[in-house]
Order: C-alpha cells, then structure tokens, then sequence
C-alpha cells in the first residue's frame, strides 16, 4: 500500500497509510492529511489515485508552492522515494506495488571501476547495420503512447515490447539526474534484488559509458569469452538520444549462457534507443512548451485583473504625496495595494501580496482591500486599524476562501502627528525620518485569515515634520541574481539610506527599481516587487 513517511516534530517517524482515492493535504482541520504549519495553505494539496494504481500529485493553487525532489509542481506522477515538500514540512513517499516505476536508487548495480573485460562498444553515430530478419523485430519495437502526460508509462510499454522481442530475461529505462551522471529508474522489468534466486548484479561501469561515452555496448564480444560470475551471462546496453544528447541508458540482458546475445541485436537496442530518446525528448519539450503557454496565458489574465484593482499609481492632499509602482514578475501576479484619503491630513495606505493564489487569491485580495478602505472611509478620523482587521480576518478565516495572505495597512493621522499599522505577515514598511535615517516598522501579526480568533493590535509611531513612509512586498528583497543571491533587505536599505535617497515619492521608487535591476544583470524577476511610498515635507 502506498504510504507517506515523515519525522514529527518529536523526532519520532511516522507513517501515513494512503487508503482513500483522493487525499487533501493541508493546514484545516478538514484535509485529510492535516500539517500544522504557517507556510501550508489551509488546502495545499491534493492526492489522487490513478486508474492503474500509481498515485497523482497536485497543488491546490498554493502560496508557498508544492515540491517534489526540489522542483515546483502542478501536477505529478509519484514514484516510490520522492520527497514531497509543503512548507517546513517534508514527507517521503513509498509505494512497493507502484506499475512501472521503481524510484530513485538503484540496488542491483555492482559499483565496479571499469566495465567488465570483453565487452564491445559501438558508437551511437556510427552506421548501423541491420539483417533484414531483424528488421520486421525493430519496426514498432516501441509502440507507445507519444503523447502520455509522463515518461514512465512511455518507458514501461516500451521496455515490455523489446524484452519480449529481443528475449532478454531483464531490463530497465533510467533517465539521467541533474548531475548528468546518476541514474533514476522509471521503468524495469524482473530486476530483482540480492535476495532473489535469479539475481546477478549490473555492472554499473558498463551502463555509465553507455551515456557518458555515447556509446552502445554488449557483454561479452563473443561465445567464447566467459562471462564474470557474478553479472549475467550476456548484456546490452544503450543511450537514450534526442537532438545529439543523452537522456539517460535502455538496459537488456540474459541469464543463461546459453542464450546470448549477438552482434546485430545491439544494433537493434542502438536504434530502439534513439527511437524511444526521440519520443522521451519531445514529451519533454512539449510539456515545458505547455507549462510556458500555460503561465504565459495565466500571467496575462491575471495582470489584467491585477490592473483593475490597482488603479491610482499616484496622487495628493494638500500635505502628503504618494506614488505607487508594481515591478512585474516572470511567474507570479498579485501584489496589490490602495491609498484611501480622508482628508488633507488623514491617508491610509494598504497592500495585499496574493501571488501565486492565482485568480481567486487576487479576487479574495481585492475584497480584504476594498472592505478595508470602506470600513475607513466609513469611521474617517475615529479610524480603529485594530477592529478592522480583527473583522476581516474573522471573515476570511471563517468564510471557506481559498487560504489566508499577508496584508499590511498604515493609517497617517496628522493632526495625531502618528502613523498606525498592522503588518499581517507582510513586508515590513519603513520610515524615513530624513536623509540617512531610517526606521523599520517590524511589529509582525498573522496572516490575514490564518486564525479567525487571531487579534490584531496597531503599533503607533510619532512622525517628524518632513517624512517618507515606504511599502515593499517580498518580491523586491528575494529577487535573485545569477550567482543565486538575493537582492535583500540589507541592500534596500542601504539604497534607501543614501544622502540622495530622501527625495520624491516617484524618485525613491525609481532608486529601488533601478538597483534591483542592476543586481539582477537580466536574470528575470519571478515574483512581483510592490513599491509604495507617501511623503512630508
């Protein structure tokens, strides 16, 4: 049965049997895998088992993403050994009755220096020659399916096909890991374990040269070499090729001495691995080329709606300036914001980061805004940040939306000389108090929604005469560059504490904009980076 193994917070390993066909994983009570996390959507995840037993993966629209082996998913098909991240929280999946798939390790390799004496290579490019009795054996030797969704069922049928043609005893389909070195196994036919009564190990030289050589090979040359005792009595092996690179090896071989293999049935294998590297490379391409489609289409609807709700990039009252600016990202939409006046002296300022909700986040983000503002615009100079927010996020945690997100909302009161805020998991904003002075409004609360008995209190701060009151997003400080780095905090705020930095609202934007970019040196943005600022003088 197929299982989830994780360590709990106690140290302890525990095991999560998989019984029900479609599981929800999540941070509310209601999922069916419940993870207590901050950083797990109250709906992360979902599990579902497919129709030949084999289980799917997929995220639910999640803020912090779903990982399996350390890539962002959608969708995917598990095999046994993957580690599946949501959050902090990491859990290995296992499944030994999984079709098709055998997972990440590869227990039956003889870890040997060199491959074994007596073997022939023939290279990939070289002419091949066919018998014509084997011809009709090679036409539709890797019938399949082109276009599946995943490459293990492409490798499954085909590895069945060509063990049953070719006659081989055993075999298996590895693709290559990122270090184009290491093997992972989508596919193996009756390689069993030491344990088995038939079990002679692979020599693991013999199929690394095959892709880091670019080169077929078979074992031994010929009937009167002796094979070793310990590897089977007779092997091939060959690369996976698509457009001149390897994908990985197709593995076949024999048990009985008897039953060798001959010359021309590498050849068979050589051209069988081009064939099905061929097919295992499109569906590659053809699933990136989907997944760009996919998110070119999404960002575009999603900037649209973004653009509807972010509508004043600027404006002033009599004593206060502000100027708003959305840097876009490559991936995700959904930064947010609003300047409500109330009059020349009273201004609230809030932001909403709903990236990577998706459409709904960004809907649900427009609503905990417009509530907001109309619940200040409503009370005007008796405004209570603290009752607002204690009510929204009453709302939003009790309401069954999508899941909660970071808010952060400024009330300027003037005639108070203060400023209130209530940073809900949000960027922190920052205060200017003149050139080369800075203070950072870090009094943190909750996410919007996470805990609808969570209670919101505004920290206050005097103002000076002459200020400005900036809002970021995370988007402006986890920006990356080539080497990896982010751009950070530190860097912000050693931009904003320049003698020139304390200038129009517009101006300190563009000073944030351009450094960001010049750090990046045309890597892309992913994340959108809100700019907000609001001046005095």
């Amino acid at each position: 049965m197929a299982q989830f193994r994780y360590v709990d917070d106690n140290g302890q390993l525990q095991t999560i049997k998989l019984e029900l066909a479609t599981i929800t994983l999540g941070r509310a009570s209601s999922c069916d895998i419940v993870l207590v996390d901050d950083l797990i959507s109250r709906e992360h995840a979902r599990l579902s088992r497919q129709s030949d037993g084999r289980w799917m993966a997929a995220d639910l629209g999640s803020r912090n993403k779903t990982y399996v082996n350390g890539q962002a998913i959608k969708q995917k098909i598990l095999v046994p050994g993957d580690v599946v991240r949501l959050g902090a929280k990491t859990l290995e999946y296992v499944d030994e009755s999984a079709p098709g798939s055998l997972g990440q390790e590869i227990d039956f390799f003889l870890a040997d220096r060199e491959p074994p004496a007596g073997t022939a290579w023939a290279k990939i490019n070289a002419p091949i020659s066919i018998a014509p009795d084997l011809t009709e054996r090679l036409v539709g030797a890797v019938e399949v399916d082109a276009f599946a969704d995943s490459p293990e069922p492409i490798a499954d049928r085909a590895l069945a096909q060509l063990t049953e043609r070719m006659q081989a005893d055993r075999g298996f389909v590895a693709l290559l890991g990122e270090d184009r070195r290491s093997l992972r196994l989508i596919a193996a036919r009756s390689m069993g374990g030491a344990g088995s009564a038939t079990f002679r190990a692979v020599s693991q030289s013999f199929v690394q040269a095959a892709h880091l050589q670019n080169v077929a090979g078979l074992y031994p040359s010929d009937r009167r070499s002796k094979p070793e005792a310990s590897l089977p009595a007779s092997a091939l092996v060959a690369p996976l090729r698509s457009e001149g690179h390897s994908l990985g090896v197709i593995y076949l071989d024999r048990l009985s001495d008897k039953r060798r293999f001959e010359q021309e049935q590498l050849s068979v294998l050589m051209l069988a691995g081009v064939q099905l590297g061929a097919i295992l490379g499109q569906l590659h391409r053809r699933v990136v080329a989907a997944q760009e489609a996919e998110s070119t289409a999404r960002i575009a609807v999603l900037r649209r709606l973004q653009a509807s709700v972010n509508t004043v990039a600027s404006g002033k009252t009599e004593t206060l300036r502000f100027s708003a600016r959305v840097l876009p990202g490559a991936e995700r939409c959904g930064d947010l914001f609003t300047v409500v006046s109330i009059d020349d002296n009273r201004l609230l300022a809030a932001a909403v980061d709903a990236g990577g909700t998706g459409a709904v986040g960004i809907v649900q983000g427009a609503s905990m805004l417009g509530v907001t503002a109309t619940a200040v615009m409503m009370a005007g100079q008796r405004t209570e940040l603290g009752r607002i927010l204690n009510a929204l996020g009453e709302y939003v945690a009790a309401g069954g939306v999508r899941q909660p997100l970071p808010m952060v909302v400024v009330w300027i009161d003037l005639v108070a000389g203060r400023v209130s805020y209530v940073n809900a998991g949000h960027a922190a904003p920052l205060l200017l108090t003149g050139p080369t002075r800075m203070v950072t409004l870090d009094q943190t609360s909750m996410l919007v929604g996470a805990d609808e008995e969570a209670i919101y209190k505004p920290t206050g701060v005097d103002l000076p005469a002459k200020f400005r009151l900036i809002l970021t997003s995370d988007g402006l400080v986890e920006a990356f560059n080539k080497a990896g780095q982010a751009f950070g905090d530190e860097r912000m705020h050693e931009v904003l504490l320049d003698e020139q930095a304390f200038g129009e609202p517009e101006e300190v934007n563009e000073r944030l904009a351009t450094a960001k970019s010049e750090y990046l040196d045309q890597m892309p943005q992913l994340d959108d980076a809100l700019i907000l600022t609001i001046a005095k003088d």
